[in-house]
């Protein structure tokens, strides 16, 4: 790419009509494979009665603000949207408007690498994930690219065959890349021989997020459902009803789960042998939630949403403990390094901040002692975001938070340095 910003660029140009062969075997697909005939019989929905939590039923105190750390970015980045993020070898890669992909240092927030792919289509990276020192990138196009996570360079391009749908998840297990695409067919490659098996998991309805859960098993959210699969012989355990698109899920715990799913987040219960029951609806969140992640071992989880806004709640109590204010736009993607919350967003203007705090091991799940009930009447109960600009252009202050809930808390364990 020989334009004015220097992009380093691998010069990838999907070929939609080039045969699949040429950069993998491909089996040939089973359109009613039958390891999934429980899946076509359509297994019944599970509807259980659940409670609700409202913003209303949460403790109301005062927020300690963290602060807000604005990398500088780069010029392939200004006025670009970040739609998606991945650790791989202790570095960080966001995937933007299109087709950027940048690479940051984790602990310094310094830029290592920009690039474009897809340079003749402009798109927007729907999915990230590494495994097996590879970064999977998936653009709004039917093709994925692999990248050396060591070396950031092209290594592979893989073009489905005419008419397949782009990828919208990604997630891996061992050897093996599991995607999902917007036409609900789930792609297992094996990452040494790039192979593929194909299953058509959900007929007609998108996967919109992949996980798999700390007891194996494969959660696939799609629209109003997410679907369990053991990942042994992707045969469907259970279906778990919801409101509306799933949009992301995470584990809190062997036996618990929180899916989000229009505005609210479902609390669901796993039992020893597997099977999920909603025990709570969490509310609060004015619009879409698009996102969730956890700090390891602190009992937090984060949840940024369509309404601007990022909810930190206590995972034990299941409720919130902060309200963060930040991006003037859809918060996309939030991503734990073990130490700071990297979080990507649709505001132009600040498309990459990162969220830190003086101690990350502070979070605790109880919070009433005598220190926190102190400062709490010490604090104003409207604090103004400490932001550390270090973007030229970029604004050094946001608007106040109205309300803030809940203090932060006294000191428990450091959280795991895992992502």
């Amino acid at each position: 790419n020989n334009n004015s910003n220097n992009y380093s660029s691998p010069l990838i140009t999907p070929e939609l009509d080039t045969d699949t062969t040429t950069f993998y075997n491909t089996q040939p697909v089973c359109e009613v494979p039958p390891l999934l005939q429980p899946l076509i019989a359509s297994p019944t929905l599970s509807s259980t009665p659940s409670s609700t939590l409202s913003s209303s039923t949460l403790s109301s105190s005062t927020i300690v603000s963290p602060t807000i750390v604005s990398p500088n970015l780069p010029q392939s980045l200004m006025g670009m949207r970040v739609t998606r993020m991945t650790i791989a070898k202790d570095k960080m890669w966001t995937g933007a408007d299109n087709g950027v992909v940048c690479v940051w240092d984790i602990k310094s927030r310094e830029l290592i690498k920009e690039m474009v792919v897809s340079v003749l289509q402009k798109t927007r990276i729907t999915s990230l994930a590494y495994t097996q020192d590879m970064v999977w990138i998936s653009p709004e196009l039917p093709c994925l690219y692999v990248f050396d996570a060591n070396t950031y360079t092209h290594k592979k391009t893989i073009n489905n065959t005419v008419g397949e749908s782009e990828v919208l998840a990604m997630v891996s297990v061992g050897q093996e890349m599991l995607t999902g695409d917007s036409a609900g067919w789930l792609k297992i490659f094996n990452c040494d021989t790039m192979k593929k098996r194909t299953v058509h998991i959900l007929e007609g309805a998108p996967i919109s997020c992949l996980h798999i859960s700390p007891t194996g098993r494969l959660w696939i959210g799609s629209y109003k459902v997410v679907v369990i699969v053991d990942i042994q012989n992707l045969t469907v355990v259970q279906k778990l009803s919801h409101s509306s698109k799933v949009t992301s899920i995470v584990f809190v715990s062997k036996e618990e789960a929180w899916v989000s799913s229009n505005d609210v987040i479902d609390v669901w219960r796993i039992d020893e042998g597997g099977n999920c029951q909603r025990v709570v609806k969490l509310e609060g969140h004015k619009n879409k939630v698009e996102c969730l992640n956890i700090i390891p071992g602190a009992n937090v989880v984060w949840s940024g949403s369509f309404d601007k806004s990022i909810f930190v709640w206590d995972s034990e109590t299941r409720q919130k403990k902060y309200e963060l204010t930040g991006p003037d736009e859809t918060i996309r993607t939030l991503v734990w390094t073990g130490h700071d919350m990297w979080c990507g967003s649709y505001d132009r203007r600040m498309p990459l901040c990162i969220w830190t705090f003086p101690d990350p091991s502070s979070f605790s799940s109880s919070s009433s002692t005598s220190s926190s009930s102190s400062s709490l009447s010490s604090h104003p109960r409207t604090v103004r975001h400490n932001i550390v600009p270090l973007q030229v252009g970029l604004r050094s202050s946001f608007a106040t938070a109205d309300s803030p809930k809940n203090a932060y808390l006294s000191n428990s364990s450091s959280p795991s340095s895992s992502s």
